[in-house]
């Protein structure tokens, strides 16, 4: 256990005062019996404890106490991320979101996994999260698409996109171009205008933004 300077000074002042005080009760002891080699003994103990304590008085004339603040703690967990950490990348209500919807064009039921947002054509859109490109090309479903491995088993699909900014392989920031939106033909039912499809991965489950 660390205590503070200061105690530790007053326990070695505490000290010597108590040795001195049996010391010098010695010391007289000492002169009573009048042996002059017993007194000249215990006047060099107590010469000797002057000395050490005169010599820690020194010591704290030249240094000081200091004061240690003790550091930030490394050892607190790292925060993990979550959904939030992946913002929709365009503050408009999408024209689908994530879950199952009736396919007009296949007569069935299918899953949705990520929202589709109506964009003008060319608008440019950004990554919400940086992170290493997977891919970035041609996709049967979705036209173009750019997805993003942003770490801790999250990635990040865009589909619908043109003139692809990134290429597979690249890093990226957070706020960096991926593309500009464009036509995709997998968005039944609603393939007659330009729009981003954007999905949000955790493992193998997607998403709700």
């Amino acid at each position: 256990m660390n205590f503070p300077r200061r105690w530790k000074t007053t326990a070695i002042y505490s000290a010597m005062i108590l040795i001195l005080g049996l010391t010098a009760f010695t010391y007289g002891l000492a002169r009573l019996d009048g042996s002059e080699e017993a007194v000249n003994g215990v006047a060099g103990v107590v010469n000797s404890v002057e000395g050490a304590v005169n010599g820690v008085e020194e010591v704290e004339t030249v240094n000081p106490e200091i004061t240690i603040t003790q550091g930030p703690d490394t050892n607190l967990p790292v925060p993990q991320k979550c959904v939030g950490d992946f913002p929709s990348p365009v503050q408009i209500e999408p024209l689908r979101g994530v879950g199952n919807y009736y396919s007009e064009n296949l007569k069935a039921y299918l899953f949705h996994a990520g929202a589709d947002y109506p964009q003008a054509e060319g608008a440019m859109i950004r990554a919400t999260h940086g992170g290493k490109v997977t891919y970035a090309g041609a996709d049967p479903i979705l036209g173009q698409k750019v997805e993003i491995d942003c770490g801790e088993n999250w990635r990040v699909v865009y589909g619908g996109i043109e003139n692809l900014r990134v290429k597979t392989g690249d890093e990226i920031k957070e706020n960096d171009i991926v593309g500009q939106v464009g036509y995709y033909s997998g968005a039944d039912g609603i393939s007659d205008r330009t729009q981003l499809h954007y999905e949000v991965w955790k493992g193998n489950e997607a998403q709700v933004q």
